[in-house]
């Protein structure tokens, strides 16, 4: 610790640094003047055509600063033409929007905004007509297509989310006046009070170019380490330090990779004396639970896999921490300096004599010798008293404690420096915090969350990919990922709720929500319930096993009933399986201003029915999910998902089925199977080897390729090296499809990290024709390819090839999809089912005139008998959803 000498002689600690803030290097949160339109008391910025900042000042002056959601407004300059009205009034004309004010305090009638009929892409989109005007102060209603919320503790179910850029009615507004600035000396400063700042988004329905503009000012989000997609185990437990690694070895010899190891608050004291307060935060760790605690996160580290700790930091640290001694010293205090509280008795005079009890607190250097007096101040209420004192001793005196304060500098430079560092020193990778206390410090508008993201993630760049795990503080805290999104309940309303918050959230930038897979506390125990959430954890940016401590309440698969087990244990192996494709289009996602899970509406905004089933969206580029959220039918064991598939013609990764887009259907499964679809010319490489824990480069990679229609997809990997996206040096390989030659080319790899790997294709829904041969080549050289040809899927094993060179698969000209076999679907869909022999025969054969329904009948003949029986459950819906799958 550095210190200087003030001119009285008194020695003040040098506060250690803060991490540099990025904003200085990567932004420029000032706008360019010929953007600005200034009038007495207020500043119109046009940020982009479609985008104004709004700001009315009493004082005159505006706010220049960086703010926790505008970090850069220096935008490429745009045209538009200013009109000073004679009533002090402006009004601003752009390509596509026009403003009216009138240079007043803002009011509907003073500030208004119009779209021009250009800006709306789809005339038949929702509320287009209506959504083409705007007034200030304007509730958009039900027109704000949501954002997302800082936490759902305690929620079971659905809870209201904050609003985002996007409104079917075309115009969406954020509010920026009491949000927290940066300084650019990289600390933080309050709002003036009575300020306006806002920032009108005027898109209509061009849902991506509002997101383009708000990553544009927001900045972009960060590319999250590989790691960090695989798999998460929580539990809110007081494991041992042998426990801990148990559980990882038993998840290892059951052949289920994992990737990152948390341990919630029980890894420090909890067993405090009272006097100290709740046991909620704390930085000790637990002696008797890890006796060798740096041994036991080297073990982890060992079995590849990152560690994190959580914190509750509103306590601060109190006296009877290890740190206690350097916390004091890093902020100049004497770490001898004690609290003392007593108790006594007295008694009011003249009678009748009525006790009291009188407390009070002392700060001491030292322990008095003497007898405690009782303080004058006990008797404001009695003229006259016997008092009785308490002897030093009686009650343990108390060190002072380091009170948590976001808002002091040197404090929070030795809550980084001092503190978190010395256990990240000995092995902690990043911090899950998990601060509840809400968004006020000492300082009006300065959020000890927003504080806690913002240090925490500029300070984890000292271990490599800055990352930090956190609630979300509001719009702009995707520039912090990832998201603990809190403490739910066990029920399957917390379940449904979730597909929708995830891709609802891409409305503000927000990408990466973890979820408690699983559930938190509370609800109840259901198997099926854990399976279909575990599988959404799979399609989620984050799959973070997690429960409370009840003993009941367990994650582990082989505590769950054998189909539970069986599921989970699939669905985790394809999580890590699935890495390759996930870290790509997180990457891209990164690069494009996108995020890894998107509503289905982004791409189809003229259609209602994009916008009725909140829980389908798009998992990266080439996959749709519709996951299962709800029971399923007792008589036929099939979970249901109501859905909108968009036009083009798709196949299920898990059935291989096709299906013709553009319509509204339901999707129904069997426990062990979730509707993901890729349309026809998607490509979805994954890990086809031995999966290890940690996320590993893989060495052999298995494309799953939809026939039908050309396709694109660039596999990105690196070495995890790069603190920033402009930094990190990926090995590239390009994987294209041509539709018309029939031509898989995969790479070459430029800057390959990995000299030899193993490649091979799976084709759905796909045989090649009796005569058409499948040829392959590396370079110049031909491979010999080894096909597997099954009822509706085609696998082709090309074997090692170097990564330098380019290989192509020759599938024949114009490749198509098979066509279902409805009968054999149907059949196999029937088969499981708990009902009558004779209603499952009686259903199979209306699809023919043959006893077993071999030879078909017109669709609508088969639907009319369907119709015409009386089938229990979900019977019907599951045999229909396969006769109307595709048209041919």
């Amino acid at each position: 610790m550095v210190t200087v000498s003030n001119s009285d002689g008194a020695v003040t600690p040098s506060a250690a640094p803060l991490p540099a803030s990025p904003f200085s290097k990567k932004y420029n949160p000032h706008a360019r003047s010929s953007s600005q339109v200034i009038g007495p008391s207020f500043r119109l910025t046009v940020l982009t055509s479609n985008l104004i900042r709004f700001e009315y000042s009493p004082d005159s002056t505006f706010e220049d600063r960086a703010s926790t959601f505008a970090v850069h407004r220096h935008l490429p300059a745009v045209p538009f033409q200013r009109i000073d009205r004679p009533d002090g009034g402006v009004e601003i004309h752009t390509e596509v929007l026009s403003v009216e004010y009138d240079g007043k305090a803002f009011s509907p009638s003073g500030f208004t905004a119009m779209l021009k009929a250009s800006a709306d892409r789809n005339t038949g989109h929702v509320g287009s007509a209506w959504g083409k005007f705007w007034r200030y102060g304007m509730e958009d209603g039900a027109g704000n297509l949501g954002g997302t919320c800082r936490t759902l503790d305690n929620v079971n179910g659905r809870c209201e989310l904050e609003e985002g850029v996007l409104s079917t009615h075309g115009f969406a507004v954020v509010d920026d006046s009491a949000s927290m600035l940066f300084t650019t000396e990289g600390w933080v400063a309050p709002r003036v009070p009575g300020r306006q700042d806002g920032y009108l988004f005027a898109y209509g329905d061009d849902y991506r170019g509002a997101l383009q503009a708000l990553f544009s000012i927001s900045g972009k989000g960060p590319a999250v380490p590989r790691w960090a997609l695989g798999n998460w185990w929580s539990k809110y437990y007081a494991y041992t330090a042998d426990e801990y690694t148990g559980l990882m070895d038993r998840f290892e010899a059951d052949e289920i990779p994992m990737s990152v190891a948390v341990l919630d608050m029980d890894w420090h004291l909890t067993d405090i004396p009272p006097e100290y307060g709740a046991p909620w935060t704390g930085y000790t760790w637990d002696r008797k639970l890890f006796p060798d605690h740096v041994g036991f996160l080297k073990g982890l580290h060992d079995k590849n896999l990152k560690t994190t700790l959580n914190t509750h930091p509103a306590d601060g640290v109190r006296a009877f921490e290890e740190q206690y001694p350097a916390m004091c010293k890093a902020l100049g205090r004497d770490a001898s300096t004690k609290l003392v509280s007593a108790i006594g008795l007295y008694n009011t005079v003249p009678a009748p004599y009525h006790p009291r009890i009188w407390e009070s607190t002392w700060t001491l250097p030292t322990p008095p010798s003497e007898p405690l007096p009782c303080p004058s101040t006990a008797f404001v209420d009695s003229p006259g008293t016997s008092r009785t004192g308490l002897l030093p001793g009686q009650l343990e005196p108390l060190g002072l404690p380091v009170t948590f304060d976001c808002t002091d500098r040197s404090f929070l430079s030795a809550y980084l420096n001092t503190l978190s560092h010395s256990l990240e020193d000995e092995g902690v990778d990043f911090w899950w915090i998990d601060w509840q206390q809400g968004p006020y410090s000492k300082i009006p508008g300065v959020d000890p969350l927003w504080m806690l993201n913002h240090y925490h993630f500029l300070d984890s760049v000292r271990h490599g990919r800055p990352m930090t795990f956190s609630r979300y503080a509001g719009p702009g805290s995707h520039r912090y990922p990832i998201g603990f999104s809190g403490d739910t309940h066990v029920t399957w309303e917390s379940l449904h709720f979730q597909p929708e918050m995830t891709a609802t959230a891409s409305n503000i930038g927000y990408g990466w929500w973890s979820h408690d897979i699983g559930g938190h506390f509370y609800g109840y125990k259901d198997n099926e319930l854990l399976a279909r959430w575990t599988q959404l954890g799979v399609f989620s940016p984050v799959l973070r096993l997690h429960s409370s401590n009840n003993p009941f309440n367990t994650r582990e698969p082989w505590r769950q009933s054998a189909e539970c087990r069986a599921v989970m244990t699939t669905f985790l192996r394809l999580r890590h399986a699935l890495v390759p494709y996930i870290y790509s289009c997180g990457v891209r996602a990164s690069v494009e201003s996108r995020t890894l899970v998107e509503p289905v509406y982004y791409d189809h905004p003229g259609s209602s029915a994009a916008y009725k089933y909140r829980n389908t969206y798009t998992f990266g580029t080439e996959l749709f999910l519709a996951p299962i959220t709800s029971p399923r039918d007792k008589a036929t064991l099939l979970g249901k998902a109501p859905a909108w598939l968009p036009p083009g013609k798709w196949v299920d990764t898990f059935t291989n089925v096709v299906y013709d887009g553009d319509r509204a259907l339901s999707f129904h499964r069997t426990l062990d199977k979730v509707p993901c679809l890729a349309r026809q010319g998607a490509i979805i490489p994954h890990d086809a080897g031995k999966l290890h824990n940690g996320c590993p480069l893989p060495t052999h990679i298995e494309i799953t390729l939809v026939v039908g229609a050309d396709g694109a997809f660039e596999l990105l990997e690196d070495n995890g090296e790069g603190d920033e996206l402009e930094q990190i040096i990926f090995a590239r390989t390009a994987i294209t499809f041509d539709q018309a030659e029939g031509s898989l080319t995969i790479g070459p790899t430029a800057h390959p990290l990995v000299a030899t790997r193993e490649w091979s294709v799976r084709l759905p829904a796909f045989r090649p024709a009796p005569t058409q041969g499948m040829t392959a080549y590396a370079g110049d050289s031909p491979l010999t390819p080894r096909a597997e040809v099954r009822a509706n899927e085609t696998r082709i094993h090309l074997g090692p090839i170097p990564a330098g060179e380019e290989i192509i698969v020759d599938l024949g000209k114009n490749p198509s999809l098979l066509q279902n076999d409805v009968k054999s679907l149907v059949q196999a869909v029937l088969d499981p089912m708990q009902v009558e022999y004779n209603v499952k025969l009686a259903a199979l054969q209306a699809l023919g005139t043959d006893e077993d329904g071999s030879a078909a009948v017109p669709l609508n003949v088969a639907i009319s008998r369907i119709d015409g029986m009386e089938l229990p459950g979900e019977m019907r819906g599951a045999v229909v959803e396969l006769l109307l799958a595709e048209s041919r």
